[in-house]
Parts: structure tokens; sequence; C-alpha cells
């Protein structure tokens, strides 16, 4: 819209770029008066207003035809053999078809499902939360009535707050009737969505600003009545904690009770599915999270809905508010009063407790301590997670974006208080006189940064000190190797999406010393294995079935270059690839070839027990492994119970290998103890 008054002249000239509009009429904001404008032109893509006198300050309201009057240029348009109907001409239609339902939804209610799916380079796991959904003026409140960690139903009646890690809001949306323009559109053609025949428009910003972040993607609308079929959209000019977010919302058309409707003008298009995934920069891990919501039991201008409403705000459950900063906390006040929650408690601490044991140790070891998180300590964006159970210490602290820009950099140490047993397969037999005790702690420095949509590059700096002695076994005259501290180098590249994930990553490595160890006659020792390389390939796929069922598939390819026994790939639980039953130390490899298949299950909402099978080809020349097959079963579960407690287990069995025969257990327990 250009506005237009010459000097001297009373009157205001109105210049819209949309030659659709009519009626338009003055509104008094003194009075509320409103009266007919007669000054009024109209061209073949503009329409204009002059309001003569101009006023100080007034409301100029106009309308658009509706979906129904603009059934009927479609004759006039030549579709198969000539022109096809401009771009601008669809998104007329597709805006007058959404303001003409909006103008009959005054709100509605819904039950909401959320879905969050973390995809680890060790596993995934995931998160559900549920209630209901009060929607209203293009905003809505949402109650947190039931949530679900891996499937399994929270036991306590008090939800645990979490930490509401998200994309910033986009400054505007594509399709939206807006006085600035902020997309550019392209007609790409047609296609068939749902069994709908679509127009094909793909979107981008006009310009990217710096802190105002925007949409890029594709709308599909229905060539028939104009609706909005699908539409996928990736967030860009992000800041902060998210580094990617892709978001893709299916529309489905329902009557005013919530039922499938028929694809007509008459009928409610809601996007009753919303899929994506975003991208967290998460204690300097890339950790990729796919999300999935839906709604249900949609109740469309119910006449129970305030009072529905007003019952969900004076109950105790936890609510969330979709504000212009996005959701936050809806928080009870003791008058009774729901407030906005402006100052997130960023903290949590946990008490954390289990049990470990597998065949490198003499006995079950146990745990007990606590974890300390907090995403923004002190208010300065810097996340800090501190974990300490006794025999276990691991302690990070990461800047999500460094400097304001778009790399990410942290450090962390960590540390296993106990000698672990490191045993020798050598030419198919477990070599006992060979045998050492083998202590482990390392320091990391991280930086990585977002080089794409859905890539990621990873700089790691470890430093890692390693120290020796003898176990009962031991042949006295067998010479332990050198404590010695050791630099690694190592550069990764990740790809994640839709449940896909591709790694390729590789690291160098020098010892600070390193002198000859073994026995007297060993041959295996060589000094410029003082230094040394290595690098794998991975690719994982996880499905997501209904009932929160799911099955991971992940292949790994390990190689490198002048390893030995004590640098090699490992298989035990804190290893390189883990195989079900292996104990840590067992077993080295130059490389291997691995695939792990998990299948998660879930009884009732009381349990999820997932099955895992392991198979690894490992090869070593030097103690005689050629391509021999590692491969081990495991069950594990996770359990609720009351008092907000978290309870995991992990039970492995060694079926083939040197480690046939042998059991690895892991009992783990989370409470959160406060924060919540």
């Amino acid at each position: 819209m250009v506005a237009e008054k010459a000097a001297g002249d009373d009157r205001l000239r109105l210049v819209f770029s949309d030659g659709q509009l009519r009626s338009p009429e003055l509104v008094d904001l003194a009075t509320g008066d409103v009266r007919q404008v007669t000054g009024v032109a109209r061209g073949d893509r503009e329409f204009v207003v002059v309001v003569d006198p101009a006023p100080a300050a007034a409301l100029l309201r106009l309308e658009r035809p509706t979906a129904a009057e603009l059934e009927g240029f479609d004759e006039e348009i030549e579709i198969g053999g000539g022109r096809q109907m401009p771009v601008e001409e669809i998104l007329r239609r597709l805006q007058a078809f959404e303001d003409d339902q909006d103008r009959r939804i005054g709100h509605y209610q819904a039950k909401r499902t959320f879905s969050l799916r973390f995809q680890g380079r060790q596993g995934s796991i995931d998160a559900s939360y549920a209630g209901d959904y009060f929607f209203r003026d293009g905003t809505f409140d949402w109650v947190w009535s039931d949530f679900y960690v891996a499937g399994v139903k929270w036991r306590s009646k008090k939800l645990p707050k979490v930490p509401l890690i998200q994309p910033e809001k986009v400054a505007s949306l594509p399709v939206e009737i807006r006085l600035a323009k902020d997309y550019e559109y392209r007609l790409r053609g047609t296609d068939v969505i749902d069994d709908r025949d679509c127009w094909v428009i793909d979107f981008k910003p006009v310009t990217q600003t710096a802190g105002r972040s925007l949409y890029q993607g594709t709308v599909w609308v229905d060539r028939e009545i104009y609706a909005r079929v699908r539409t996928r959209a990736v967030q860009v000019g992000l800041e902060g904690d998210v580094l990617s977010n892709e978001e893709t919302y299916f529309f489905s058309p329902v009557d005013e009770s919530g039922e499938p409707a028929p694809w007509s003008g008459s009928s409610i298009f809601l996007p009753l599915r919303v899929s994506g995934q975003q991208v967290f920069s998460i204690l300097n891990a890339t950790l990729p999270v796919e999300i999935d919501t839906r709604l249900t039991e949609i109740r469309i201008n119910g006449e129970d809905f305030d009072h529905n409403r007003e019952a969900a705000l004076a109950s105790d459950a936890t609510m969330l508010r979709d504000t212009d900063d996005g959701l936050r906390y809806l928080n009870k006040e003791k008058s009774g009063e729901r407030v906005v929650e402006t100052e997130f408690d960023s903290d949590r601490l946990f008490l954390v407790g289990g049990v470990f044991w597998d065949e490198s140790v003499d006995y079950p070891l146990p745990l007990a301590g606590v974890n300390y998180l907090d995403l923004d300590f002190k208010g300065s964006g810097t996340q800090l997670n501190v974990f300490f159970a006794g025999l276990l210490l691991a302690a990070n602290i990461a800047d999500p974006d460094l400097f304001g820009s778009r790399w990410n950099a942290g450090a962390n140490v960590n540390g296993l208080f106990y000698n672990a047993s490191d045993e020798l397969y050598r030419d198919g037999v477990v070599a006992a006189e060979e045998e050492v005790r083998r202590r482990t702690g390392a320091f990391n420095v991280f930086v990585g940064r977002p080089l794409a949509d859905f890539f990621s590059l990873e700089l790691t700096y470890r430093l890692q000190r390693e120290d020796f002695s003898r176990a009962t076994d031991t042949d006295p005259d067998f010479i332990l190797p050198q404590d010695t501290f050791t630099h690694r180098f190592e550069a990764g590249i990740d790809y994640n999406r839709a449940g896909y994930r591709i790694g390729i990553a590789g690291d160098v490595n020098s010892r600070s010393s390193w002198q000859e160890w073994g026995l007297p006659d060993n041959s295996e020792y060589r000094p410029d294995q003082k230094d040394y390389q290595r690098w794998r390939l991975t690719f994982a796929k996880s499905w997501w079935l209904p009932k929160f069922r799911k099955i991971e598939l992940t292949f790994e390819h390990l190689d490198s270059s002048n390893t030995d026994r004590f640098s090699g790939y490992d298989f035990g639980l804190f290893g390189d690839s883990n195989v079900g039953g292996y104990q840590s130390g067992l077993v080295r490899a130059e490389k291997a070839d691995g695939a792990h298949l998990t299948v998660g299950v879930n009884y009732l909402e009381l349990i999820r027990v997932s099955a895992s099978a392991d198979a690894v080809w490992a090869s070593n020349r030097a103690t005689g492994l050629d391509n021999e097959l590692l491969a081990g079963i495991g069950l594990g579960g996770t359990l609720a119970l009351p008092w907000q407690l978290l309870v995991n287990f992990d039970v492995g069995y060694a079926v083939a290998g040197p480690g046939k025969g042998n059991f690895a257990v892991r009992v783990f327990f989370l409470k959160l103890f406060s924060g919540s």
C-alpha cells in the first residue's frame, strides 16, 4: 500500500496492489462511527481509495471476494496447453479462502500430542507431552496433563518443567496478508498430494536480515477449492541453541465436531499433523530431534470452550502459552491467577545412582551421586552440566553461539576412577599373562558449526591420560606400558534428516611418550606407533511406529593406521562400538565392520522393553584376528515409578567370538531433586 498526499491538498490517496479489494469503509477511532468512502478507482492490478478530507487518524476496512465468488474465474484461465494462472492470482485465492475460514472459526479446543525423538550417537530416546489445547485469535494455551518417557507414562502427579529449547519465532509467515513484502514466490508447477491436484509454489525471503528469522520452502494449494494442502518450510536466520528447524504442515478438512469432512469450501481445514526436525547445540554435541505434533478430539466453536479453558487455568496442571517470544510456562500464583513466566528457572538437579558390571571389573561397581544441569548458566546463555556418581565424572560447559556467531564451542572433562581389566585375545585364546589394569581420564575442547540446514561440522582437541598397572595374573617379566598423555585432533561431519544419520569422522593422535612394553620376546611393539590415525563412517536410520514402538538400524565401518593393542578400536560399553555382553579391553581391532539392530516395544504404558542384536567383524593382524565375528544380544528397559523416579536397565550377553558367554549389566536410576 502506498499513501499519497499533495501539498495543500486535504485529500489522502491510498493505492493498494490488489485489484480485487472492494467496499472501503472509514471507521472513526474515537466514536466508532462508520462511513462509506466514495472516492474509489480500480485498475487491473491496483485498487485506489481517496479519502476527502483526510482524518488525523482512522481505520480503513476493506473486503476481499469470498472463495465461492473467486470460483467463477476458473473458466477464464487456460491451463493445459496455454498460459498458467499467475502465482499472484493463486495466492490471492488462497488468502481469500483462509480469510473466509478465519471468520468462521471463533475458537476451537483439541487434544494436542507433542512428541520429541532425540537421535543420539549411542541410540535414541523419545518423550511426549499431551493435553487440552485452546486456540483463539491466532494463539493458544496448552495443558500438560500426560508425559511419556520412552513411551512409559510418568507416574508422578506433578509433571517436570523441562527447559524450553525452541527456535525464535519468525518475523512473518509466508502467504500472510501484510503491508510489507517479506517473501517472493515462484510457481513451480502442479503435483498430486494426498490425492488432490495441487499448485506447487516455492517461497523464500526477499532479503535476509540479521536478527530477523523467516522461512523458505513450498506450499501446495488445492487447484479446485484453493485450500492449503501442505506446507514445508525451513527456517532461515536462526540464532541461539537451535541450529536448524524444518517443519511440514499436513492440512485436513474437518467439520465443527472435528470429524473428517469432504474437500469443499464449507469444510474447515486445520493442520492436524505437523512433523519436523530441529538440530540443537547441546553441551558441545549436535543433537537432532524429530518432532511430531497431532491434534485430535477437535471441537470448533464449542459452547463450553470458555468454561473448559477457565477450568484448566484454575487447576494445578502445568500449562504453557504461545507468546510473541515463543512458548512460555503459564505459572499459577498463590492468588490462583496464571502469569506468563518471563524468567525461566534454567537449572535442574537430579539424584543419580545404579550399578555397573562386566567382565572387566572384579565385582559390580556401585554408582551414586548427582547430576546438575543448567542451560542458561547465570543468565549468560552458557550451558553447564556436571555428572558425578562416585566412580564416574563428566563435567561439560558450552557456548551454543560463540560471540554471537553460528559457531558453538566448549570444553569437558571426564574420568573413570577405577582400574578396569585390559585383557588380550591373541590367536584364539585369552593371554592372561599379558593382562594389565588401566585407568583413563580426558579433557576435551570442542568447536562446531552448522554447514547447511542438515549438515554440521565438529572439531575436537582431546588430551587423554592413561595409567597402567599389573593385574593378578600378569607375568612378572611383562613390561607395563608407560603412563602417558595422548593428544588427539578430530574432525567430523554429520548429516541428520528424517531419521537418517550419516557421519564421517577421523582423528590423528600423538602420545607424549611411548616406550617398549610386553613380554621379552614381544614383537608387537613398534616405536613408530607413538603416533596413529583412525577414521570411521556411520549410517543409521530410525523408524518410529505407532504406540511408541521403534526400530533402529546402524551400519558402521571403522579403520585405522599404525594402531596397537592400546589404541585400536574397543567394543565394550565405554568403547568405540558396543557389542552386547562384551567387556572393555578384551578385543582391539585395527578395522571392523558392524551392524546393530534395536527394536523397542511398550507394555501398557508401564515399561519400555528394547531388544538389541550386534554383529561386528573385527580384524587385527598383530593378535591374529581375521574378520572375526563378535556378536551379542541385549535386553533393556525403561520404567517410570512414582516420586519422579526413572529407572533404566541394560543386560547384554555375548553369543559369538572371544567374549562368548560373558554378561554385562547396567542399572541406572534418575530422580528429579529440584527445579521442578
